[in-house]
This record gives structure tokens, sequence and C-alpha cells, in this order.
């Protein structure tokens, strides 16, 4: 995980664990939408080793 962030908050199984990057909107709380999550149209280098898709 250390290649997604410093941090490693909680352990989930393989198969449960979908890595996609998400807009910069999302640290800013005064985007309080279910948008802020959506997948970006483009793959980041070294994500797709932890996506299931």
């Amino acid at each position: 995980m250390e290649s997604i962030h410093d941090r490693m908050p909680v352990v989930l199984p393989k198969d449960d664990l979908d890595a996609y990057e998400i807009s910069t909107r999302v640290n800013n709380p005064g985007n309080d939408d279910p948008q802020v999550i959506d997948p970006l149209d483009h793959e980041r280098s070294g994500l797709g080793e932890f996506s299931s898709g």
C-alpha cells in the first residue's frame, strides 16, 4: 500500500480491494457529493497492480 499512501489504516483481502485515482476535490470538505470519489478517466501508473479490474 505504500505506493498509494504512506500510512496503512486498514488491511483488506486482495479480492476486496479496488484502487483508483480520484479527484483532488475530495480534499475540500465543501465538496460534499458522491462524485468526489468517482474514478478519474485515466489510470495512474502503479495503481493497476492493486485494481481487480
